[in-house]
């Protein structure tokens, strides 16, 4: 859990970058968009020690759908100021090949694979590796999520 946390700022004090999720994602992205997001605070953009929040859009609500409405309207950027939260946003692609994905859902009924629902599932996966390479950054600037 976060605990307590400080009321949201009145409007975003950082920024959103958009990032390569295949190439942080590794193999395992390649049921999601090539394009994700991720809003860094100013004060983590400055050194600041960071937490990392991933949001997860639900179905018909990926940007390829309905732009950055999700990225920059749900709020959570504004919370993310005050709490020293970096914000993911990974996005999915819609599909309509194989794997059958029309409304860029997330996979919660097994289109990518039979471990979907589990740690090995591929999608659960290249967000994890996608964790891990953001966490590396030494200051997660520009630089460092391209």
């Amino acid at each position: 859990t976060m605990g307590q946390l400080n009321a949201p700022s009145t409007s975003a004090q950082g920024e959103v970058y958009p990032i390569k999720q295949h190439q942080l994602g590794g193999d395992s992205a390649k049921s999601i968009a090539k394009n994700g997001y991720v809003y860094i605070p100013d004060v983590c953009l400055d050194g600041e020690p960071c937490s990392l929040h991933v949001s997860f859009h639900g179905c018909k609500q990926n940007a390829k759908t309905i732009g950055m409405q999700y990225i920059e309207d749900t709020g959570l950027n504004r919370w993310a100021d005050t709490n020293r939260m970096v914000v993911l946003y990974p996005q999915t692609k819609n599909s309509l090949a194989l794997p059958f994905n029309p409304y860029g859902c997330w996979d919660w009924w097994g289109y990518t694979d039979n471990q979907y629902a589990t740690r090995e599932g591929q999608q659960i996966k290249a967000i994890h590796t996608m964790i891990q390479a953001l966490g590396k950054s030494s200051a997660m600037s520009q630089r460092s999520i391209h």
